[in-house]
């Protein structure tokens, strides 16, 4: 299985409560952002981060994987 670690932003600056809900994922919050940080397993998962920031009515800016861990397997 490919590891890949992702980097999600998304408008506004999200409540620790809210941030909650990306568990394993790292919040960074500046500037009217939030950065989502962390290893996403597979695609499905990845869908699933997507399909929940969606139901949120969150605005994501950009979703990218890191360069550091790119292709590593687990």
């Amino acid at each position: 299985m490919t590891v890949r670690e992702y980097s999600l932003v998304v408008e506004g600056e999200l409540t620790d409560e809210l941030g909650n809900t990306f568990a394993g994922m790292t919040l960074t919050r500046n500037e009217g952002k939030t950065l989502l940080v962390g290893q996403v397993r597979d695609q499905a998962e990845l869908q699933g981060l997507l399909q929940r920031i969606s139901n949120l009515g969150l605005t994501l800016l950009s979703a990218s994987t890191t360069d550091a861990d790119e292709g590593r397997a687990n």
